[in-house]
């Protein structure tokens, strides 16, 4: 979440009555009820007398009124006193009378000028006013005359802050907790401050460690993680989790801002059996401290940390640019300091910020620089090198030789990761573990089916395919062209916590993990598996250097991106076949002999944008409104993150009692074949019910069709997909055909396929009247050509073909990617479609796919007004599943009648959204890991 200003005084009472609550009533010492010789004599003598101190007493309780009655008592026994009026002055300042309480204050520094406590008071009334400015300077005063006034201390803050002057802010709100140390109030005004500021500042309150001796928190060696317990190290197995935080809604960089949501992830991860979290970056304070309240209650079973330091590519592929490395380096400190607890970090765009004072590096188990960096980048700096002088690294901590074969960009992984160890162990006398980001694209392993873009390009001109290869090398992909080997990066005996190599590693990708042979022989204790191929060859490589699979594990999207040998596809699983598939993965992790797994990821990301989809949610700033069950990306999570409250009524079962209530959209008043039609939405899917004649559907003599017009009624196909005369009056850019329960799809207008027209833009639906409707394809597997000319056939995945089964968990065909149901004991048929196979692409402002013919350089969308829809029953005259236009003949409709306009139509208009709802909860998988992570060892033998 973007960090926001709090609210000036002059916008806002809030921020003020929330500093003056305990503000105020802390000044009842100051103000007589410690008299203490050594008191400084800037402050009023307190006077005596019984109605005095009854009228303190009455203040400290929030009796104001009470407490000036008696405060009149006194002054009318031995009249007004600087103190007295201070007193009255507060108690108008804690009722809200700003007029009353400024006057009290001035009236007590016409008497005593000097005194302290009326300037305090004064200040706090002109922040209230909004004279940040003139409050400042009565703040200053009384910081001049008493020095360890808190509440001038803190007032001083409040003015800078409401001058937006947020570096000066914190300096004075640590001066404050330097004064209190652990003063909640203070400390949550620092927070705020350093939210609120744009400086990006920092500042560790702690200087650096005394001692020479190193604590080594965990070490890396002999394939294994290793880990203090008792006094002794103890081999690790990593079961971990990723925890991407970005909730519906919300960007990556928008974090949650409080603890209580992070407790509840890392409850819900340490109960599923995991023992590990993997950060990219550094989250905000809030994080670090509910993952020490979590160990801390947790102290036989903590979650270990594998704290990740993010960083971007640097321009022009320039890793040793001054400006680049500066940045970098910077953001290793910092993270290296939060972790210490010993940093105070001013706002940045797009960063974490805030004051870390929780110290979680007894927990922390290694370090993971960088991000899956770009081949061809990496290549670029390589060959910088190519014709050059070059030295081997040979630092303190790590040396990348060249009688090693170490490349320049291993060089400097290992001067940056010598930084860090450097970094650590001098300013907190700690070592742990440190690795950095790689993956299969950039393994150091050569990859026979894998060939680079130039030598693909080769093969393809001697087969005649010249446009093609042009097309290939032009796209330049490079998924074996260059290799980064953690081999080659040794620590030194100074290094103690030791290096370990991290994979981002998918089963279905790239695609040598699908084509590679000896990947297709492989298996592991349960059957065939591709995966653990690839696994043993890394294993093989490295040795006794450990490794750590960063990332794995599979989506629960009704969309596939690619597929694979043994079904592990990138999507297209139900939750429970997700759940089943990532206990695998982590198995075959541990029988590879593997230092651990971390599956991808805790929670489902609305924000994410597969290659498959990218352009087609437009606009992209509204991506995070609404999750794309077509998208795998954004389905990856073990806790779901569902559209819509979790009093959202409408299950797709087949069960007719979730639309009471609801309005249908049209319906036959004299009863028939057809009969009420409903409709709703969610902001995954659009939902739709129809009420059918009794008695279960003979499916070969009975189908029903609803053809669904989403945007501009004069495009689209104007005849329903049936041989028989079927006119719409409104063009159909879609239609849903159900014939069965292993038949029944929906069909895309030809013209409005995206497929058929990736290579002939625009996009966008054609009047037209054939009646020619068809399937809905995309290919996950482009056609290659191996290393050897071996050609390995496109693959495609069809979109069309509508799941049947139902939502509702007890029932026996029950499956989280259930598209529609039909049940005869409540003749009801209900679908739920998601928005992208409609080609909408945002339907948070009802936007659907059409370019612009003049404007090609991006997607285009324009705003429908809502869906039309006309169904039919039809008696099939052919097999189910067959061409269109169907042989059939048209048995009724709905709306009946003869249809002239558009209008005749139903539309359905659903209202957009600028926030989404939501709901997170355990994805039906999840017990099926909690009983695979229970059944891995927490602690395995190095072998």
């Amino acid at each position: 979440m973007t960090s926001s200003v709090l609210p000036s005084a002059r916008s806002s009472h809030h921020a003020g009555a929330f500093v003056l609550c305990a503000a105020l009533l802390g000044i009842a010492t100051v103000l007589g009820l410690e008299r203490s010789q050594d008191r400084p004599r800037s402050s009023p003598p307190s006077p005596a007398g019984a109605d005095y101190d009854e009228a303190v007493r009455l203040y400290v309780v929030g009796h104001f009124q009470e407490a000036l009655e008696a405060i009149n008592r006194a002054s009318a026994a031995d009249g007004w006193s600087a103190a007295l009026r201070a007193l009255a002055g507060w108690c108008h300042l804690r009722a809200g009378a700003l007029a009353a309480a400024e006057a009290e204050f001035r009236a007590a520094l016409k008497l005593d000028a000097g005194a302290v406590d009326p300037h305090v008071g004064l200040g706090y009334v002109l922040l209230r006013r909004g004279s940040s400015t003139e409050a400042e300077d009565q703040f200053r005063f009384a910081l001049r005359r008493e020095a360890s006034n808190l509440d001038a201390q803190k007032g001083l803050g409040l003015a800078l802050r409401d001058q937006k002057k947020y570096s000066d802010a914190t300096q004075v709100f640590r001066d404050a907790l330097r004064l209190k140390p652990g003063d909640a109030e203070a400390e949550g005004l620092l927070q705020q401050a350093l939210a609120a500021g744009d400086g990006g500042r920092e500042e560790r309150p702690r200087g650096p460690a005394t001692g020479t001796a190193i604590r080594v928190v965990a070490q890396a060696r002999d394939g294994r993680f290793f880990v203090r317990e008792g006094g002794r190290f103890r081999p690790l197995f990593v079961k971990g989790v990723n925890m991407g935080v970005a909730l519906p809604g919300r960007f990556p960089a928008e974090f949650p801002p409080d603890e209580a949501t992070y407790r509840s992830f890392l409850s819900a991860i340490a109960g599923m059996g995991a023992n590990a979290v993997r950060l990219y970056t550094l989250l905000p304070p809030s994080f670090y401290a509910a993952l020490r309240r979590h160990n801390d209650a947790a102290r036989s079973a903590p979650l270990w940390l594998l704290q990740g330091i993010w960083t971007e590519p640097p321009a022009g592929d320039d890793y040793d640019g001054d400006v680049f490395v500066r940045e970098f380096r910077g953001e290793i400190r910092r993270v290296i300091d939060a972790v210490h607890g010993n940093l105070d970090l001013e706002a940045r765009p797009g960063h974490a910020s805030g004051m870390y004072r929780a110290d979680i590096s007894p927990h922390v188990l290694g370090y993971i620089l960088g991000r899956e960096w770009e081949p061809l980048s990496v290549r670029t700096y390589d060959g910088w090198f190519a014709k050059g002088h070059r030295e081997s690294f040979a630092g303190a901590y790590f040396t990348a030789r060249l009688e090693d074969g170490a490349t320049p960009f291993e060089q400097w992984l290992a001067r940056t990761m010598d930084f860090a160890v450097e970094c650590e162990t001098g300013n907190y006398r700690q070592q742990r573990p440190i690795s950095f980001v790689n993956w299969p694209t950039l393994d150091p392993l050569r990859h026979p089916t894998e060939s680079t873009a130039p030598e693909e390009g080769a093969f393809l001109r001697a087969m005649g395919e010249e446009e093609t290869a042009e097309m290939i090398e032009e796209y330049g992909e490079c998924e074996d062209c260059v290799g980064v080997d953690a081999a080659r990066i040794v620590p030194t005996p100074d290094a103690r916590g030791g290096i370990f190599a991290t994979y981002h590693a998918y089963p279905y990708y790239p695609d040598f993990m699908n084509l590679d042979p000896g990947y297709s022989r492989a298996r592991d204790s349960k059957g065939p598996s591709n995966f653990i191929g690839y696994l043993r060859d890394l294993k093989t490589h490295h040795g006794a250097q450990p490794v750590l699979i960063g990332e794995t594990g599979v989506p629960s999207s009704r969309g596939i991106a690619h597929l694979q040998p043994q079904g592990w596809n990138h999507g297209g699983h139900t939750e429970r076949a997700q759940g089943e598939i990532d206990a695998r993965l982590m198995m075959d992790i541990d029988e590879a002999g593997l230092a651990g797994g971390v599956l991808f990821a805790l929670l489902d990301e609305w924000f994410k944008r597969n290659w498959m989809v990218f352009d087609f949610e437009v606009p992209g700033e509204r991506k995070p409104l609404w999750l794309n069950v077509l998208d795998p990306e954004e389905n990856y999570g073990l806790l779901a993150a569902r559209p819509g409250a979790t009093s959202w009524k409408v299950k797709v079962d087949g069960r007719a009692e979730d639309w009471n209530g609801v309005a249908p959209l049209v319906t036959r008043p004299e009863g028939g074949p057809e009969r009420p039609f409903k409709d709703g939405y969610d902001r995954a899917r659009t939902l739709r019910g129809l009420a059918v004649g009794d008695g279960a559907p003979d499916w070969g003599k009975v189908a029903y069709l609803i053809g669904i017009d989403t945007y501009d009624a004069r495009r689209g196909d104007h005849r329903l997909p049936i041989t028989d005369k079927a006119v719409s009056p409104a063009g159909l850019e879609f239609c849903l055909v159900l014939d069965g329960a292993a038949t029944s799809r929906l069909l895309v207008d030809t013209p409005y396929d995206l497929q058929t027209k990736r290579h002939h833009r625009p996009y966008g639906s054609v009047e037209n009247a054939d009646g020619r409707f068809m399937e809905i394809k995309v290919e996950t597997n482009r056609r290659r050509v191996g290393r050897d000319g071996t050609v390995y056939p496109a693959q495609q995945s069809s979109r069309s073909q509508l799941i049947h089964g139902s939502m509702d968990r007890r029932d026996r065909d029950s499956s989280t990617l259930t598209d529609w149901a039909a049940r005869t004991d409540s003749n009801t048929i209900e679908i739920r479609l998601g928005w992208g196979l409609l080609n909408v692409t945002d339907p948070s402002s009802r936007s659907v796919l059409s370019d612009d013919p003049d404007n090609l350089k991006n997607v285009g969308c324009t705003r429908t007004a809502g869906f039309r829809f006309y169904a039919a029953a039809i008696k099939p005259e052919g097999a189910a599943g067959g061409r269109t236009p169907i042989e059939a003949r048209l048995a009724d409709r709905l709306p009946p009648g003869d249809l002239a306009q558009p209008s005749d139509l139903p539309m359905y208009a659903w209202r957009g959204w600028d926030e989404p709802t939501y709901h997170i909860e355990k994805k039906e998988g999840w017990n099926i890991l909690k009983r695979a992570f229970e059944a891995l060892p927490a602690h395995r033998e190095a072998p």
